[in-house]
């Protein structure tokens, strides 16, 4: 399990959702790197704005591009990316990892391991998420 503190700390102000979708991308990038590349992906959002985005492949700027470059990434590598949605309070895993209560997530899911997800430093991926080749 991952979880991601927000990525984006330029000089913009704060956007959960641009932080969510930035994020979705630099998780999509990250799992193009592994070897070997996963054929699947899944991903699970409290966000109904960034499940809606990636299910229906329509948004406006600057998360246009955010989604273009995701698009980018899982047709360049093959990869078949699912979003679902969880609704908040069903989601108690995200909760607590979102709120840093790791100790909830061990106890409901003994087994896991969790590590902070750091985007990419790449020159693929810009701020705003231009993927470049």
């Amino acid at each position: 399990m991952f979880f991601s503190d927000p990525v984006l700390t330029v000089n913009l102000s704060f956007n959960i959702f641009l932080n969510e979708a930035f994020a979705t991308l630099t998780a999509i990038h990250w799992a193009s790197t592994l070897h070997p590349i996963p054929s699947h992906l899944a991903i699970h959002t409290d966000s109904s704005n960034l499940f809606h985005m990636f299910n229906s492949l329509h948004a406006s700027d600057p998360y246009n591009s955010i989604l273009m470059s995701t698009a980018s990434i899982w047709i360049e590598h093959n990869i078949n990316l699912q979003v679902f949605f969880i609704e908040g309070k069903k989601n108690i895993i995200v909760d607590a990892l979102s709120c840093h209560s790791f100790n909830i997530v061990h106890k409901l899911v003994p087994d896991t391991s969790i590590q902070c997800f750091m985007p990419p430093a790449s020159p693929n991926i810009s701020v705003m998420g231009a993927y470049q080749k």
